[in-house]
């Protein structure tokens, strides 16, 4: 019953906000905020890598002990990292920040990658604590290490090594670089240092002492949101996330003896529902055989499916799937006290992002393209009008209009559904003529900006009898010319 309830509200939700955006088409280009200025302590911008840079998902590690001076030739007797520090040391000499340009690092059996210190700056971390270390390195003979487009050119090493499936090995003989647009940088950025020991009174009044590794690996399956603890990740970069741990830090708190929220007001924008953040799962390590995500209510973006170890049963989606021990929402728990029981040490809420574009046929040549029958990759719920009929193509994902939590940086354009005397017709403004408005089906990146990484083209095709197709294959549809490209889609 539990889950037939949540389908019911998440269609109904997303098919409110298509349906009560009725009205004629006004913006063409839309460049909205993403971040609540007046609360950044506890909000950030999640990605998909681990790593990042040029070497993401390869999970390069690198030897400390054989790491040589480009000055002279000549090794160290010790090569140690502290924090993001690298510390070298050579007789009674000991290397720090800049005397350690041109130190050069190979990588660890059996790589042929190596890595060069072309600089150092101190890292002052976002919420307070000593100053860290950053670098700028260079992949020899290939160019900057963490050359990512709108990202610091720079890396913070850490200790030890990662596996494919994304868990922190321990390692003092090795180093991995964190790029700024991954998510071992970012962590740390967040409060969760894979080093230490975290200590102290949870929410639910236990005394809690956990190593900061333990920490940081659950911190980067939340931000890539691996559910799965598989390395999979099911966002996309720039993703906006709330987020806390079962000590309350940053600043939000959980009450422990009741369930989760489902939903929290944007601070300084209570009222605002654009604003609004939904509870989304409850996070542990994870390993090989156990989820990352302890329970989900909802996922990050609906349209992303699961795949790897969830696909086996690790996790299941609890909108698809009986109530189980694998397959629970997070509200189902009777209280954050015993989430905590279950294993929980990090909390998120994201907000309702994307809705799910669709194509549907009829017996005839005419298809029609929208986003106002949502099912999140499941069944659809609501029927197509006559004459579509099922099944339907999915075509990706559209963003949702009504939230104020879109990518940065991004330039976004309305797509609309029109009706007029050849049937309908899914494109962003302005419509052919004789067509008007039906729906405001989402938003799309804009054609005529660069579109970011993994975005998907959205074309427009029209045949002699000025019928119109609107799908992702770049091909035309037999009979049919191509109009224009009218948009990119996140995926």
């Amino acid at each position: 019953m539990r889950a037939m309830f949540a389908i019911a509200v998440l269609v109904g939700f997303t098919t409110v906000l298509a349906g009560c955006n009725g009205g004629p088409p006004g913006l063409a280009a839309i460049s909205r905020q993403t971040t609540d200025p007046t609360d950044p302590s506890y909000t950030g911008q999640q990605g998909a890598g681990l790593e990042g840079g040029m070497l993401n998902g390869l999970r390069v590690a690198f030897d400390l002990q054989t790491a040589i001076a480009l000055w002279d030739g000549g090794g160290f007797d010790d090569v140690r990292i502290v924090g993001t520090s690298i510390e070298a040391v050579r007789g009674t000499t000991v290397y720090r920040g800049s005397d350690l340009v041109n130190v050069r690092f190979f990588e660890s059996f059996p790589g042929v990658r190596s890595v060069t210190i072309q600089g150092h700056r101190p890292h002052i971390p976002p919420r307070g604590g000593p100053a860290l270390s950053e670098y700028s390195v260079i992949l020899d003979g290939v160019g900057d290490l963490c050359d990512t487009a709108g990202y610091p050119q720079v890396a913070m090493p850490i200790e030890g090594q990662w596996t494919p499936d994304g868990v922190h090995l321990a390692d003092s003989t090795k180093l991995t670089f964190a790029c700024a647009d991954g998510v071992m940088f970012k962590c740390i950025d967040f409060g969760f240092e894979p080093w230490g020991t975290i200590f102290g009174w949870s929410i639910a009044g236990n005394f809690v002492s956990k190593d900061g590794p333990a920490f940081h690996q659950t911190c980067t399956r939340m931000a890539r949101a691996d559910y799965c603890a598989d390395g999979t990740s099911h966002t996309i970069n720039g993703t906006t996330i709330q987020y806390y741990d079962i000590m309350s830090r940053p600043n939000l708190h959980l009450d422990p003896v009741a369930p989760v929220p489902l939903d929290r007001p944007g601070l300084g924008h209570v009222g605002d529902p654009a604003w609004d953040l939904h509870f989304e799962a409850a996070w542990r390590p994870g390993s090989k055989g156990e989820s990352a995500a302890i329970c989900l209510t909802k996922k990050r973006w609906s349209t992303i499916p699961f795949e790897g170890y969830c696909a086996a049963g690790v996790l299941q989606d609890p909108r698809t799937h009986e109530i189980s021990p694998t397959t629970r929402f997070c509200d189902d728990y009777d209280s954050e006290s015993d989430l905590e029981d279950a294993g929980a040490i990090l909390f998120n809420d994201s907000a309702f992002i994307d809705k799910g574009l669709y194509r549907w046929f009829n017996p005839g040549p005419a298809s029609y393209t929208n986003s106002s029958f949502p099912d999140f990759r499941l069944r659809p719920t609501v029927l197509p009008p006559p004459p579509f009929v099922q099944p339907a193509d999915f075509e990706g994902a559209v963003f949702n209009p009504d939230t104020a939590y879109l990518p940065p940086d991004a330039t976004f354009v309305e797509l609309w559904s029109y009706t007029g005397p050849t049937g309908f017709i899914t494109t962003i403004p302005p419509a052919p003529p004789g067509f008007t408005p039906n729906l405001l089906e989402g938003l799309v990146y804009d054609p005529s900006s660069m579109p970011p990484m993994g975005a998907v083209a959205l074309y427009l095709y029209v045949n002699g009898t000025q019928r119109y197709i609107t799908t992702t294959n770049p091909v035309p549809p037999p009979g049919y010319t191509l109009v224009n490209r009218i948009g990119y889609l996140p995926h």
